[in-house]
């Protein structure tokens, strides 16, 4: 039988795993999979997400790359910290990176991790080689408004958590209380009955991707939904930063079938980060970086470490 996934082999089993105390001592911990020696690849995992999972396994390893995927803080085994900011946990993501002894290295972002990436691109360029930054959000305060009712509303409750954020966070947080406790429910409600061929529908009914997705979505829950609340306020009150400082070579991708993700957030990052390119995969959805994941990291690789590693 022919996988739905080709040769892909999507991992939530991390070959290793490390933490460290941050300066405010609050404890950062990552994933890795690939050589120990490999070329450090960092990956900034979606919401609600965690370190466990590596989009293909073996094309890491083939490549070469030493995949590091850290915990944002509330996910898995890092600790929360409430209020943080983008650059709060970019910052995070810097001092990992210092105490791995890696001045620079690419980021590959993966949905609302894409924001987060930006961030550390913008924070500190020279510690960021390159940007794969995939289907994921734009600045709201950037994007034109969109038309239509559900739009209206979608703005009126933005507008909201930024009036007040704190009452926001305790609204979320009660309001996400089921995936604290049954954080699988999430794969479980979207496939009940679901017999559709959209991408997306088709992967969350393949074995191998339900076996490597539920550590995944059960180390993110580890200490409750903190880390996804703190995720979308961070992503939805002012940046401060915007896409147009970015200057490191970047590569923004796209499912031409997602629905989960706006197409236009992707259209304008790469439209307005300087010399950003755009890749929109055919018949792909939101987990397009599964059998697109030799590729994502090719985009984010220098041509020359590609070549010498395969």
């Amino acid at each position: 039988m022919i996988s739905l996934i080709g040769d892909a082999r999507p991992s939530g089993v991390p070959e290793r795993t490390d933490s460290i105390r941050l300066s405010d001592g609050r404890q950062l911990a990552w994933a890795e999979w690939g050589p120990a020696n490999g070329r450090p690849v960092l990956s900034l995992h979606g919401t609600p997400g965690s370190s466990r999972y590596c989009e293909d396994a073996v094309a890491t390893a083939e490549m070469g790359v030493r995949l590091i995927a850290p915990d944002r803080p509330g996910f898995g085994d890092s600790d929360p910290m409430p209020g943080r900011s983008l650059v709060d946990t970019a910052d995070d993501v810097l001092a990992l990176m210092a105490a791995l002894d890696v001045k620079s290295m690419p980021i590959v972002g993966i949905s609302s991790g894409v924001p987060f990436a930006m961030a550390c691109a913008v924070r500190r360029p020279e510690a960021v080689m390159a940007l794969a930054l995939v289907a994921g959000d734009a600045p709201l305060d950037e994007l034109p408004p969109a038309a239509g009712a559900e739009a209206a509303q979608y703005r009126e409750r933005i507008a909201r958590r930024r009036a007040d954020p704190v009452s926001a966070r305790a609204d979320l947080l009660e309001n996400t209380r089921w995936f604290a406790e049954r954080p699988e429910s999430i794969l479980d409600n979207a496939n009940a009955g679901d017999t559709s061929d959209e991408p997306d529908a088709v992967m969350r009914r393949t074995p191998e991707f339900r076996e490597a997705f539920l550590p995944m979505l059960r180390h993110a829950a580890k200490q409750g939904s903190a880390g996804w609340v703190d995720d979308s306020l961070a992503i939805t009150l002012p940046w401060g930063f915007s896409p147009l400082d970015i200057r490191c070579p970047t590569t923004v991708w796209f499912g031409d079938r997602d629905f989960m993700a706006s197409r236009r957030d992707s259209e304008h990052l790469a439209a307005v980060i300087p010399g950003a390119r755009l890749v929109v995969v055919p018949n792909e959805g939101h987990s397009l970086p599964i059998r697109n994941w030799r590729a994502i990291l090719t985009s984010a690789l220098p041509s020359q470490d590609v070549g010498a590693r395969g």
